[in-house]
């Protein structure tokens, strides 16, 4: 069953660990699309100015990190569109860069 917790940046939505959004001011699920690369989820939801893919939305309200801006979220079965938190995890950023040349 999955799990759910306020986004931080945002607290009127509700991450799921499945990577399902609840806005809880409109009373439905948040919609999500398809980014331009085509595999990997995006949300709308604006956070520190810009907008955020859901993977990372999904880490930032289940594992929060004060430091998150210094790391990449790794998908660890090499899929990028399964967004479920328990496979996501924070990598700092030189090390996501190496394990993805």
């Amino acid at each position: 069953m999955a799990k759910a917790k306020p986004y931080p940046f945002d607290t009127n939505l509700i991450i799921y660990t499945d990577g399902k959004v609840w806005n809880v001011e409109q009373n439905n699920w948040h919609p999500t699309h398809k980014h331009s690369c085509g595999v990997r989820n995006k949300i709308n939801i604006k956070a520190e100015g810009h907008p955020r893919l859901l993977y990372r939305c999904i880490l930032l309200a289940h594992n929060w990190r004060d430091d998150h801006a210094n790391f990449d979220v790794h998908h660890i079965n090499g899929n990028p569109s399964d967004d479920r938190l328990d496979n996501l995890v924070w990598v700092p950023k030189e090390v996501h860069r190496k394990l993805h040349k």
